[in-house]
């Protein structure tokens, strides 16, 4: 009886952790505007969905999964090391384009 409850807190706890999750964002319709100078932050729902939203500022833009040409690799530019060395973090071979009106069925 206690195991079972034991196990019951430690699924909770599992549950309350945070994932990183990488990804690559092409924002098409913003390719030639530095958008990033005047906001800060982003807001994406759905990352895990057929059609995620990204909120940027007063933007709401629309969301689809494709291939990247090649791969796409992640380092950690904040803790490198003094030979400049940056440690692996991930790769994907998708991406994510955002347009401002919705992808076509």
């Amino acid at each position: 009886m206690h195991a079972d409850d034991g196990d019951a807190v430690e699924e909770s706890d599992e549950e309350d952790e945070d994932d990183d999750v990488l990804v690559v964002l092409e924002l098409t319709d913003f390719k030639n505007h530095p958008i990033f100078d005047d906001y800060r932050s982003i807001k994406i729902e759905g990352i895990d969905t057929a059609s995620p939203m990204l909120t940027i500022g007063e933007y709401t833009l629309h969301g689809q999964l494709e291939e990247t040409v090649g791969t796409n690799f992640f380092y950690d530019t904040k803790n490198r090391t003094e030979q400049n060395h940056y440690q692996y973090v991930g790769q994907t071979t998708k991406k994510i384009k955002f347009t401002i009106s919705p992808p076509e069925p």
